[in-house]
């Protein structure tokens, strides 16, 4: 049974699953080049498919995500139609002049008008597109997609798991929380959007001059470094923007959508990382309340937990230590790019089917064969040289063992917005400078943005403390670390609070890349690297072989693994 997941809203997706298997799942933003992509997803459709050789005629169902997604022209996914621009305008008007809950009801009654000509026309063009009828689509909404994805691929399927949701906004609502019964889910509470904790972050990051939607995870990077003195004061004066109603959905002192304009009237004079700060706190402290709260009113310990505001790994790392908490899965890359995957695993459940397996490794997405042929332009360009190694992996590891920096296309590319070693840029993790020395090649990053490692999973003890054997090969959680893990992972640790985002490396799931690491462990003695994601910053990672070569030549990188291949820029230093 195949089933096609599609979300065509911001970061738009394709997700592929064979008899409830997750087959192949790839975001557009990888073909497109285009950061965060939204729209229809033509080409990561057509991949799914090629990739399984088949058509849409041989699909079982369709989902597709979210009865509302941004009004665009379906032909040109960067412009809205002047009717859906209109409309939402003026609906925006009325709802700012209201009090929240006013102003929604009359928002939702002016916004419905348009959501349900633009789900229309979706519907057609999906139908028209994979030439099916449009009796196979399944449109499920956006909090349910996060559910069901969090749920689904979670190894947590027992009626005593609680399922919760949490972003900034997605059909009305911007948290869930819904129960197992008898293997399927029940919502027993919601959040209107209009006291969202997403958004209140999401205007922090506009507020502090970087792009929301995208830069959220820079100010939780900033937050640490900012003294818990400075950071009370204006936690004092935010605090009440975000409350627990009950122990199952949040209120707020104001409609949060508009929390722009409340920052600039109320803590303009504050400094930026005392900002950060402060809302990081708040979300933490909202969200361990949250979590505390589920679990004293209604006995949970097991969660399962997608939505992009479980992004924030740190936070996460919080909600893994409450004593209520036996275990929690965190679904990875759980932003909206994860919708594809719920709308999937939806329509598999809506013909009664839930035969569905947990997600394991998230290499799903596309793969190439790299000849020396493939190779001959670059080949022939001045301070430029080609090898070719039997053994690229000892390769690799010997350029690692040497304390060069290592950009490496390899496999299948991971799936979500973590490089996990096969569109990484790689190198040692026990010389700080080397920080300075990547920024300064490729990622440009802000100068207090930590990297993360990848860690043999055998040495997961000697690196981070983990007392509930959480399982961590995602990227999605903070731990603190160890006097070890400080000593040889100092250049992937966040140098103000000591943690580690870790990749845990599982040798089943990546054979090759795990082969890398323990070539560098038995010369070295340390069981983790450097690992960040393969792209020029504002970028995405990237997916081609041609995508590859283009953003070595246009960087200050030296070294590029495409396959069995090895290619280098001669006449200097990776250190230098």
């Amino acid at each position: 049974m195949y089933i096609l997941g599609i979300h065509d809203g911001h970061n738009a997706s394709a997700c592929l699953t064979k008899d409830g298997t997750v087959v192949a799942y790839v975001s557009e933003e990888r073909f497109t080049r285009i950061k965060n992509q939204r729209g229809f997803p033509a080409q990561s459709i057509s991949w799914c498919l090629q990739d399984q050789h088949i058509a849409g005629s041989d699909l079982d169902r369709i989902g597709l995500a979210a009865h509302h997604v941004p009004i665009i022209d379906l032909a040109d996914p960067t412009t809205i139609t002047s009717w859906g621009d209109r409309i939402l305008r003026e609906s925006s008007k009325v709802e700012r002049a209201l009090p929240s809950e006013w102003g929604a009801a009359l928002y939702g009654i002016f916004g419905n008008m348009s959501r349900q000509v633009h789900l229309r026309e979706r519907l057609k063009h999906v139908s028209n597109f994979l030439k099916v009828s449009e009796n196979k689509i399944d449109v499920v909404d956006h909090h349910t997609a996060h559910a069901y994805s969090a749920y689904y691929a979670s190894p947590l399927r027992a009626d005593d798991t609680a399922v919760l949701t949490l972003d900034a906004e997605g059909d009305g609502l911007c948290s869930t929380v819904s129960v197992v019964k008898d293997g399927s889910l029940k919502r027993i509470a919601s959040t209107p959007y209009f006291s969202s904790l997403g958004w209140v972050y999401g205007a922090t990051t506009q507020f502090l001059g970087m792009k929301p939607n995208e830069h959220e995870y820079k100010v939780m990077g900033l937050a640490p470094y900012a003294h818990p003195k400075d950071t009370e004061k204006v936690y004092s004066k935010i605090e009440s923007l975000i409350r627990l109603r009950d122990r199952s959905s949040f209120t707020s002192a104001i409609n949060t959508r508009y929390t722009l304009d409340w920052m600039k009237h109320h803590i303009s004079s504050y400094r930026f990382d005392w900002i950060a700060g402060a809302v990081q706190k708040l979300c933490e402290q909202r969200m361990v309340e949250w979590v505390a709260g589920l679990s004293e009113e209604f006995g949970f310990r097991k969660f399962a937990v997608g939505g992009g505001v479980f992004l924030n790994v740190k936070a996460n790392m919080l909600l893994l230590q409450l004593p209520s908490v036996d275990e929690i899965f965190f679904l990875p890359s759980c932003g909206d790019e994860s919708l594809a995957m719920g709308a999937a695993f939806f329509a598999q459940t809506a013909v009664g089917d839930a035969r569905i397996t947990p997600l394991k490794s998230l290499y799903l997405g596309p793969e190439y064969t790299v000849a020396e042929a493939d190779l001959a332009e670059i080949k022939g360009k001045s301070g430029i040289v080609v090898e070719h190694h039997a053994d690229i992996e000892d390769a690799t590891a010997d350029l690692l063992i040497k304390g060069q920096i290592v950009a490496r296309f390899s496999g299948r590319m991971e799936w979500g917005a973590r490089a996990l070693g096969n569109r990484s840029i790689m190198t040692r993790a026990d010389d700080s400078e080397v920080v300075d020395v990547i920024n300064r090649m490729i990622k440009q990053r802000d100068f207090w943005m930590p990297f993360a490692p990848t860690i043999l999973k055998e040495r997961e003890s000697d690196y981070i403390t983990n007392p509930k054997n959480a399982s961590a090969p995602y990227m999605i959680l903070a731990f603190p670390s160890t006097p070890l893990g400080q000593k040889h992972l100092r250049a992937a640790m966040h140098p103000a609070d000591k943690t580690l985002r870790p990749q845990m490396l599982d040798k089943d799931w990546n054979p090759a890349y795990h082969s890398i690491l323990r070539r560098f462990e038995k010369s070295t003695g340390s069981g983790g690297i450097l690992n960040t994601s393969f792209n020029l910053h504002g970028e995405p990672i990237v997916c081609t072989p041609s995508d590859a070569i283009s953003t070595f030549m246009r960087s200050g990188l030296e070294n590029l693994v495409v396959g069995d291949f090895l290619i280098k820029k001669t006449g200097s230093s990776s250190k230098e």
